[in-house]
Formats: structure tokens, C-alpha cells, sequence
């Protein structure tokens, strides 16, 4: 009995050795893996995402005949389960050879010996800022982070490799994706299409010298893209095709879509509804009114929007438009009060005064005009 004790004793033993051992080789394993954190680089908190290793680097050669790479791609998976790139314009990160702009890291580990135990059994292999990438969506994504260590020896292309995994983590994304902007700049091309188009068409008939500005703007927009020259052109005709009473309420329709746009990007929406109501010479009171509604259904800055206008459609250009359309050329509106009208025509006539003795001939001139209608406006209001 006492025999049987000693040899159960002896293999209980025996087996804990064993897997004593089984687990410090475990231990030893190569292992990377990745997780969301925060860190502050160059002074600045930003988030990142944390590539850690773990266990232990095993080269067939030793240094300095071979070394160690880190090889990390990042990559989404789209709704077909084919692979979108996660992009980035951070020069360090970047890969010239797979998909222009998308995210590719290669870094030599230093490993000193045939055999590397990461440093306290785990370090940071690679703190990559979030801000150093875009996405391909917003909102919830699934990102892979493809990551393998290779060996390389020395005087030789080839690579081989030594550990390879597959990491994946869940975002939210609160920034516009590369295919979010793509798109929205595709609708970018439609509303500048259809508002020039209305702009063109909203007293009831349409210039030729109108008409070409849009065409120039299709052709040089969709020069080598057929899909987006048929895209622009539909809309022309659908547009053409909409009563004019109807604008206003189209014109909330095209423009709340673009309102997640950048405000660079949807004040460029002015350059050619300018060159359209410019086009024959002459700003029409019903363009005045229709482009006052575009700039508030775009939400652009009030400040930016008057600066290009001022710059760009010269008074003398207004001169057939009425005294009401005047007021939103002034920049008043209906809910001041008059004081508060006043004032801001005071303001005006400051900022055009100041203006008169411009190097610029053509500012010059549009200084008095401005000033000539401010005072007309003011005696107005003074009545």
C-alpha cells in the first residue's frame, strides 16, 4: 500500500514537472497582439492603437548573418468581405507598392542573438496614433491588423517568416471615410450642376453663355470618367425639367446632404455659381435672391461668402436688381432691427471707404459703387 502511495506520489510529481515545463516553453512563444490605448507623443494625448510582443524571437541564423523585421498591414473588410485599405499620409506609414496611400510598417526588431526574449517578457513593438489614419467609413468598423515578424538574411531579397497573425478590433469612427467623401463628392459634382443650373434657369430662361459654363464644368470635371459625365448631364436635364416655383424647395433638398461636407469643400460650390450669374454680364434679381438661398441652405460662413462676392461680382454687375435684393447684398436681413440696420451699413461704408485709394483700378470702382448704394440705403431706412 505504502509502495502504491510513493509511486502515485512520484508520477503526480512527475507530470507537474512536465507541465511545468510544457509551460515555460509556452511562455517562450512568440506572441503579438494588439489593443486600443492612449499615449502622449510629442507632448500631445492622442489614442493609439498598442502593438505588444510577447514570449520569444527564435532566428535559423544568427546575427549578424540574419535580422528580425516587424511587418504590420491594417486593413478593413468591406460588406463583399473583400479587403479595403486604411489609409494614411504620414510618410513613415506609408506603401507605394500595394495601394497608393493605404498603411504598410516595416521595422528592424535589433534583435542581438539567435535567440530574443522581448524585453520583460512584453514591450511595445509600435504606438500608432489614430490620427495618422482614415478609414474607409464612419460609424462601427472591424479593422485587421495583419502582422508578421520575418527573418532576413544578409545579401539576400528573401524573407522568411517566423510568426504571423491576424489581430481585429472594433471602432467608432467619428470621422468622414475616404469612400464617405468620395461619394459625398460625387454629389458635390451633381448640386453644383443643379444649383448652377437653376441659378442659370430662375428668370425663366437660360443664356448661352450660362449654358457653357456648366457644360465647361461637366467636361472638366468628368473628362476620363464617363459614369460621372452621365451623372451631371442627367442632371441638367432633370433640373431643367422642375417648375421654378419648385426651386426653393429643391435647393433644401440637394444641400442637406452636403452640409456633413467640410466648409472648404461646400464653399467651392461658389466658384461656379459665380462664373454662371457673371456669365452675360448681369446679376439678375431673381439670381441674387436664389444664390442668398443657396449660401443658407449650405450653411457656408457668412463672412467667407461675402468676401468672395464682393471680390468676384464687381456692383456694377447688380444694377438692374432690385432695392429688396440690395439688402442681401448689404448683408441685412429681415430680423434686424433698424438700429441694428444702421449699424451695420455704418460698418459697411468704413470697410468700402477704406478701399477707395486702392492700387486696384477695378477696386476702386467697386468701392464707390458700394459706397454710392450704402448711402442710398441709409437715407432710405433714415425716412
Amino acid at each position: 500500500m505504502e509502495d502504491l502511495v510513493v509511486f502515485i506520489i512520484i508520477v503526480i510529481c512527475i507530470l507537474f514537472g512536465v507541465g511545468l515545463y510544457i509551460l515555460a516553453r509556452e511562455t517562450k512563444k512568440t506572441r503579438v497582439s494588439v489593443r486600443r490605448d492612449s499615449a502622449t507623443i510629442a507632448g500631445i494625448h492622442v489614442d493609439v492603437f498598442r502593438i505588444e510582443g510577447a514570449g520569444t524571437i527564435k532566428l535559423k541564423n544568427a546575427p549578424p548573418f540574419s535580422s528580425a523585421f516587424l511587418e504590420v498591414a491594417i486593413f478593413e473588410k468591406g460588406k463583399n468581405g473583400n479587403r479595403l485599405p486604411v489609409m494614411t499620409d504620414w510618410e513613415k506609414f506609408l506603401d507605394d507598392c500595394d495601394f497608393p496611400g493605404s498603411f504598410y510598417y516595416l521595422e528592424d526588431l535589433g534583435v542581438p542573438g539567435k535567440e530574443s526574449t522581448f524585453v520583460d517578457g512584453k514591450s511595445c513593438l509600435l504606438l500608432l496614433p489614430l490620427l495618422a489614419l482614415t478609414f474607409s467609413r464612419k460609424g462601427k468598423l472591424d479593422i485587421f491588423f495583419d502582422i508578421k515578424i520575418k527573418e532576413k538574411r544578409i545579401g539576400s531579397s528573401d524573407c522568411e517568416i517566423i510568426y504571423a497573425n491576424t489581430s481585429q478590433l472594433s471602432i467608432d469612427n467619428d470621422e468622414l471615410g475616404y469612400l464617405d467623401f468620395k461619394e459625398l463628392s460625387t454629389q458635390l459634382f451633381v448640386a453644383s450642376v443643379r444649383l448652377g443650373t437653376m441659378l442659370s434657369f430662375s428668370d425663366g430662361s437660360a443664356d448661352k453663355r450660362e449654358a457653357d459654363v456648366i457644360q465647361n464644368f461637366i467636361r472638366d470635371r468628368a473628362a476620363t470618367n464617363v459614369a460621372l459625365k452621365g451623372q451631371l448631364t442627367a442632371a441638367v436635364r432633370e433640373t431643367f425639367s422642375l417648375n421654378r416655383d419648385l426651386f426653393q424647395k429643391e435647393i433644401k433638398k440637394i444641400c442637406d446632404p452636403l452640409r456633413n461636407l467640410p466648409q472648404a469643400r461646400r464653399i467651392s460650390i461658389l466658384d461656379i455659381l459665380f462664373s454662371i450669374v457673371k456669365a452675360d454680364g448681369v446679376i439678375k434679381a431673381e439670381e441674387g435672391v436664389l444664390l442668398e438661398k443657396i449660401v443658407d441652405a449650405l450653411d457656408l460662413d457668412q463672412e467667407e461668402y461675402t468676401k468672395r462676392r464682393d471680390r468676384i461680382l464687381p456692383v456694377s454687375m447688380w444694377e438692374n436688381a432690385t432695392a429688396e435684393n440690395f439688402d442681401a447684398l448689404l448683408g441685412l436681413s429681415d430680423d434686424m432691427t433698424l438700429e441694428e440696420k444702421l449699424s451695420h451699413l455704418n460698418s459697411e461704408y468704413r470697410k468700402w471707404n477704406s478701399r477707395k485709394n486702392n492700387q486696384s483700378a477695378e477696386v476702386r470702382v467697386q468701392a464707390i459703387a458700394m459706397i454710392r448704394r450704402i448711402s442710398e440705403r441709409r437715407a432710405q431706412l433714415k425716412k
